[in-house]
């Protein structure tokens, strides 16, 4: 300022503001358009992903539902039952999936795309509710199809189909469930990239909303499907499991597993187990190399009349080998019968079982 004078200076400031604000304006303009690209491949997503979950839709009618409604004993195997929902599910995906093919061909549009998209799932949401019943019946179709697979033809015809359409029948049936959480969640991305004082903003929360109620019902579902899906897993690699027991029952969920040690009181030892923890029981088993055979349960049906130590009392713990100084023990004990009694490695892994039975007590 001393060198140049006032003016110079005054110069030098203007010029430095000219300079700040064309990079800003530059940045401000470089960001509104990554989130017009966003918001291309967001809407182009919803298109694709419905167009693929249409195909797969009609693969399972194709594949499955009609050679098996064409089996005599159809009527006695409930084929009819397990895809009595997807007809009107597939009817209405391809709506909507039309719905966009329409708005989105249209690419000197491509402003009003979004708005578009929010009132046609609007229009939808009520018919996305055919979804629900399907969702709640869901447990009773994969039992039917369990049933099915016991059938020689329907079996055959189950394996041909996994051929055909290179997935098996009950990742098909998931399908739908998985559908509507994974629209809500592309329009969640979406509006988070839209602009928010532009009137699509406002359509797109509420179409958000129209959905978000079935979506939350759906990832409910598909957790328990999860769960069950696990317990089936798991029940197939339990060998020698007594024939009453049937560990694949239509109620029965997947809760927690891990290794627990377990004291064998005829032989006063502590042994390795395999434990899985349902709604209804803690069953363990014998973990021998790649082998786990069963080896007992615990029913936790009743209650009121199951006791859960936290701690081994001093009478438990008489009589138990030295090596168990080392372990945390607890216990599990119905009405005045002999306790359990379990160990952990450590206070972690302890505190984990007693959290998820104390949950089903």
């Amino acid at each position: 300022r001393r060198v140049h004078g006032d003016n110079e200076f005054k110069k030098k400031v203007l010029l430095l503001q000219r300079i700040g604000l064309r990079y800003i304006g530059k940045k401000k303009f470089n960001s509104k358009k990554r989130k017009f690209i966003h918001c291309t491949r967001s809407m182009e997503e919803i298109l694709s992903s419905e167009d693929i979950y249409v195909e797969s839709l009609q693969k399972i009618m194709d594949c499955y539902h009609r050679p098996l409604l064409n089996l005599n004993n159809s009527a006695q195997l409930r084929v009819a039952e397990v895809f009595r929902d997807l007809a009107p599910i597939l009817a209405t995906h391809t709506a909507f999936r039309n719905s966009l093919k329409e708005i989105l061909s249209k690419t000197d549009d491509r402003k009003n795309w979004p708005q578009k998209i929010a009132t046609t799932v609007i229009g939808m949401a009520p018919y996305f509710k055919q979804t629900s019943p399907y969702i709640d019946l869901f447990n009773s179709t994969i039992e039917i199809v369990s049933n099915m697979e016991k059938d020689k033809l329907a079996s055959k015809i189950l394996k041909e189909g996994k051929e055909k359409a290179s997935l098996d029948i009950r990742s098909f049936l998931i399908m739908p469930i998985q559908r509507i959480p994974r629209i809500e969640l592309l329009l969640k991305d979406l509006i988070e990239h839209v602009d928010p004082e532009t009137p699509a903003h406002e359509f797109l929360k509420k179409a958000h909303g129209a959905i978000k109620g079935v979506a939350e019902h759906c990832n409910r579902k598909k957790l328990e499907s999860d769960q069950r899906f696990k317990l089936w897993a798991i029940a197939g690699k339990i060998k020698n499991v007594p024939d009453d027991l049937d560990l694949r029952g239509p109620s029965r969920t997947f809760i927690f597993e891990g290794s627990l040690k377990y004291f064998e009181k005829k032989q006063k030892t502590i042994v390795l187990c395999y434990c899985c923890l349902t709604n209804d029981m803690l069953l363990f088993a014998d973990d021998k190399s790649q082998e786990i055979s069963y080896r007992g349960y615990f029913s936790l049906t009743e209650g009121e009349n199951i006791r859960l130590s936290t701690e081994l009392t001093p009478a438990q713990k008489e009589g138990l080998p030295n090596e168990s100084i080392s372990l945390l023990g607890f216990s599990l004990c119905k009405n005045e019968s002999e306790p359990l009694i379990f160990f952990s490695l450590n206070e972690t892994e302890k505190k984990a079982w007693i959290n998820q039975i104390g949950k089903i007590l």
